[in-house]
């Protein structure tokens, strides 16, 4: 029995010591990994009150709160310190292409989410697309993102009418008909292959019956 009430005395002690002595709580909240937004912003977003206990602290639902509030942030990660020092580490989202929209430009990641607006042009390929369509967003992605490094080099832009018309720009007055996202990474190995034929139109749509004209 007596080792029995000093096991609750601990447990009791530990309880105490965490949730409500104030030894173990938030004292202050660091930011770091971001680019795009600010230091204030995440931590606004976060929303962990000082002197709350660390203990009772989940990722999930900073992260949750975080990413709702500010679509350039993809994920986050949370560090804690014994001495109440918590650390956000932010991972921003990455534009795969751009958007031109007026003298702006929309970032769009590739998931097909646009989640940045700026006057700065990252340096992605820029894609003539309603970006009210997030499908049609996300078919895009998928087709920059199938391109190798040397062929992403040739095309100037890209354009997209529908989900079964996209067409890329390339240099020399090139263009290629690539239809929809289906068998993107195919139809990117068959168009290096067909690019070494002369022609002004490579249509790779049906990537199994290629065609140059």
């Amino acid at each position: 029995m007596v080792l029995l009430g000093l096991v609750v005395l601990v447990v009791a002690g530990a309880v105490w010591l965490a949730l409500f002595s104030g030894y173990l709580a938030v004292k202050k909240v660091d930011v770091d990994g971001v680019a795009l937004v600010t230091t204030d912003d995440v931590r606004d977003a976060a929303a962990i009150p000082p002197g709350s206990p660390l203990v009772t602290l989940r990722q999930s639902d900073v992260e949750q709160r975080v990413t709702q509030a500010i679509p350039e942030v993809k994920s986050i990660t949370l560090s804690r310190r014994w001495s109440g020092d918590v650390v956000i580490h932010v991972t921003e989202r990455v534009a795969v292409f751009k958007v031109a929209d007026g003298g702006l430009f929309d970032w769009v990641a590739d998931d097909g989410t646009v989640f940045h607006v700026s006057p700065d042009a990252p340096p992605v390929l820029l894609a003539d697309v309603a970006t009210d369509d997030s499908n049609l967003l996300a078919d895009v992605a998928t087709v920059v993102l199938a391109l190798p490094p040397d062929l992403t080099k040739q095309v100037k832009s890209l354009s997209a009418a529908s989900r079964d018309a996209i067409t890329l720009q390339l240099d020399s007055n090139r263009q290629v008909v690539w239809g929809s996202a289906d068998q993107s990474i195919l139809k990117a190995e068959v168009l290096q292959v067909l690019l070494k034929q002369p022609g002004h139109v490579y249509d790779v749509s049906a990537p199994t019956s290629p065609a140059v004209r």
